[in-house]
């Protein structure tokens, strides 16, 4: 919900967020999409640039799962955009994470 209680897709909101900046929030949802090993309990990561997204791929201990993502990170739009990658087809899903700012 929003400050309007007007929903927000399927998500959630944060309060608002008072002890950074702009620039440092925003840093740090690009040190979550490049290092996710800081932020949860993953190993075997990989992460490469790639022209238009960033394409990650690790596992996901508790769960034993690998997951392969591509990660679009647009600073004008304050969004990072997090998309499953089919593991046999290597082709995007249609399901996605959205963290905007």
């Amino acid at each position: 919900q929003t400050s309007t209680d007007e929903p927000v897709g399927m998500g959630w909101t944060s309060p608002e967020v008072t002890s950074t900046t702009l620039d440092g929030l925003w840093a740090a949802m690009v040190d979550n999409a490049r290092n996710p090993q800081k932020f949860m309990d993953v190993s075997d990561v990989t992460v490469a640039d790639r022209p238009d997204f960033i394409a990650r791929s690790m596992t996901i201990n508790p769960m034993q799962w690998h997951a392969e993502e591509h990660i679009y990170a647009n600073e004008r739009t304050g969004e990072v955009i997090y998309r499953l990658v089919d593991a046999d087809t290597k082709q995007e899903t249609k399901d996605e994470r959205v963290i905007a700012v």
